[in-house]
């Protein structure tokens, strides 16, 4: 049957949908500021700062805008473009690899740089990435209770799950990391890690996998623990 209040049931299925996304965030927030992961709480900012990231893609340059000053990058809409104060562009744009982000390729006006409303949410996806890479603080009693839920389901996960076995190798044998030379072992670490690699050091990796005989899923998998890991952009590169 029709519901006589029209598009307001709609309406409200949209608020209780969007408030259990909000609990959802909120909750791996506190979870993950309360665990001894790093890596796994990189992972996380990324793929929460790509989703940001994506959404103000389609957002016009007065919403952008008002969420860079919300969260403290002092955004202002100029026409149609977005005015970046300098220190906060440097802050955001050092980390990006992508090409167009060089301050010499910039338009610098009264302090500030201007960019197009792609390249600012760009920027805040950076942001956002940084902000919830780190924990927050939480009361001592709450990050307890937290961990000791994380140990039982770390432990019946475990117990589930098989170990994975090392990938084989084209006639080679199976790879074993810890024989690999101190550099590469550091390298591999690094990416474990969910920290970024230089471009150098991505491709010493990779030459390094090839060269023993890895197959392309076996060197692909290598880098998922990179914080700005694409599978499609490393596949095609590998």
């Amino acid at each position: 049957p029709r519901d006589p209040r029209g598009g307001a049931a709609v309406l409200e299925l949209d608020h209780a949908a969007e408030e259990e996304r909000f609990l959802s965030f909120l909750f791996a927030r506190y979870v993950l500021s309360s665990v001894a992961h790093p890596a796994a709480r990189r992972r996380w900012a990324v793929a929460e700062s790509k989703r940001a990231s994506g959404r103000l893609e389609r957002a016009g340059t007065d919403e952008i805008a008002e969420v860079g000053r919300r969260l403290g990058f002092g955004y202002e809409a100029v026409d149609r473009e977005i005015a970046v104060p300098l220190v906060e562009y440097l802050h955001l744009a050092t980390p990006i690899r992508e090409a167009g982000f060089r301050l010499a390729g910039q338009r610098l006006r009264h302090g500030t740089v201007r960019v197009d409303p792609a390249r600012a949410a760009r920027l805040l996806e950076e942001g956002i990435r940084r902000t919830l890479a780190e924990p927050i603080p939480l009361d001592p009693a709450l990050a307890a209770a937290i961990r000791g839920g994380e140990a039982a389901l770390e432990t019946e996960l475990l117990e589930r799950i098989p170990p994975p076995a090392a990938a084989p190798t084209a006639g080679l044998g199976p790879i074993h990391p810890d024989r690999f030379p101190p550099c590469l072992r550091k390298m591999r670490r690094t990416l474990e890690a969910g920290e970024n690699l230089s471009h150098a050091g991505r491709f010493a990796l990779a030459a390094f996998l090839h060269r023993v005989g890895a197959d392309r899923e076996t060197i692909v998998d290598a880098f998922r623990g990179a914080p700005d890991f694409d599978e499609s952009i490393t596949r095609y590169q590998v």
